[in-house]
């Protein structure tokens, strides 16, 4: 499986967004303190900040949630088919998944795809950059670049949507 790390945060809008976690294993640090499972992390306007052992968890072992002004998005790492790739799946509160989903590498065998991302919340969307990538062929890190920024316009729009 692809583990997929959130290694910076920041946010260059007016609003406020809210990250929860649900990993069973990692729980994220940021500024020294390490946040427990689904304790709020509260992303203010010009929020900037490192993180380390953030794990965007893995399909039915935890969920990452954003929530945004209006809405709230849950977003995993897993399987979209039979692939033998991992990609970073976003849902919205009715379970419909936002697109595209984001490859990530490589979903099993001896080599295990190690994926740093940073999290952006600025004018255009919520962007998840790849930052850095182990065991990950440039092919997926170039497919996941292109389809990056669709993802942060529909993730912006979903967020900033009322609920249902």
């Amino acid at each position: 499986m692809a583990m997929v790390w959130i290694t910076q945060i920041e946010n260059f809008r007016k609003e406020i967004f809210t990250l929860r976690q649900s990993d069973p294993t990692y729980h994220p640090v940021i500024g020294g303190h390490q946040y427990k499972p689904d304790e709020r992390i509260r992303v203010l306007p010009r929020y900037s900040k490192n993180a380390s052992s953030f794990a965007v968890p893995w399909a039915d072992h935890g969920r990452l949630l954003i929530d945004g002004p209006n809405s709230r998005v849950t977003v995993i790492v897993g399987p979209t088919s039979t692939s033998s790739i991992d990609y970073l799946r976003c849902f919205d509160r009715q379970k419909n998944e936002i697109k595209p989903a984001l490859p990530m590498g490589p979903r099993g065998g001896s080599q295990i795809a190690d994926v740093s991302l940073h999290l952006v919340f600025n004018d255009t969307g919520v962007h998840f950059i790849i930052w850095s990538a182990n065991q990950v062929g440039n092919d997926i890190i170039q497919e996941a670049k292109k389809l990056g920024d669709l993802l942060a316009g529909a993730l912006i729009a979903k967020l900033s949507q009322p609920s249902e």
